[in-house]
């Protein structure tokens, strides 16, 4: 297990296996988000997730 994670880490990343994020790709992962993980989380990690995605979404908008 260490040895490939030590591979992961020092390999280069294929920008061909990044999807580019376009709105719908974006509008899809919320959706999963929302769909599988949110219903699954205890109500703290809950709370983690909305305080990450209210600091993504600050991120995105530069706001």
């Amino acid at each position: 297990m260490r040895a490939n994670a030590e591979r992961d880490t020092t390999r280069e990343m294929d920008d061909s296996r990044i999807p580019d994020l376009t709105t719908v790709g974006a509008v899809r992962f919320m959706d999963f988000w929302s769909s599988e993980v949110e219903t699954s989380a205890s109500p703290r990690e809950q709370g983690q997730i909305v305080v990450f995605m209210r600091d993504l979404r600050k991120h995105f908008t530069g706001n």
